[in-house]
């Protein structure tokens, strides 16, 4: 029996339903499809959307300036909101996958808030430092293979991998 990555549907759907659930490990591809749907696709979407009805509204005859502005105020907390849903499924699915490298998930915690306050502190040409720290551990977790020895996270399941004939 071989193993095999749920496919992309069902795999989005599982990191829906293991939000808040660390105590599993998260191959390669399970993390690309997250990172790709939650960082790029969904945002994309919602950006899409919000132009559209900015477009359509624009040429109506009651558009004016407070309709634009609770218009883009809406757009900014859509973002805000689905923000920091993004942020937890990353967060929970960086944590997965450092165990299926054989580290602890503190890692991600602390890479986490070392970027945020990067960011902050460096605020002006250097705010690239806290997104130049968060791409590497990114591409560091997307790059790295899984860990095949046994380490202290072997006996945690992958329920992204399901066995195949």
């Amino acid at each position: 029996m071989a193993l095999q990555t749920l496919p992309f549907m069902a795999n989005v759907k599982l990191h829906l339903n293991l939000i808040f659930k660390i105590n599993y490990r998260e191959n390669r591809l399970s993390f690309f499809y997250a990172l790709l749907v939650f960082n790029l696709l969904i945002p994309l979407t919602i950006s899409i959307v919000f132009y559209l009805i900015m477009f359509l509204l624009a040429g109506s005859s009651s558009f004016d300036y407070d309709t634009a502005f609770s218009s883009i105020l809406v757009y900014l907390i859509v973002i805000f909101l689905y923000g920091i849903f993004a942020l937890l499924v990353m967060i929970t699915a960086a944590v997965r996958r450092l165990h299926d490298l054989g580290q602890s998930g503190w890692v991600a915690l602390w890479l986490f808030l070392a970027s945020i306050i990067l960011s902050f502190v460096y605020i002006g040409s250097n705010i690239t430092l806290g997104f130049t720290l968060y791409l590497g551990f990114t591409l560091y977790l997307l790059l790295a293979n899984t860990k095949a020895e046994a380490h202290r996270f072997s006996e945690l399941s992958n329920p992204f991998l399901i066995e195949t004939k």
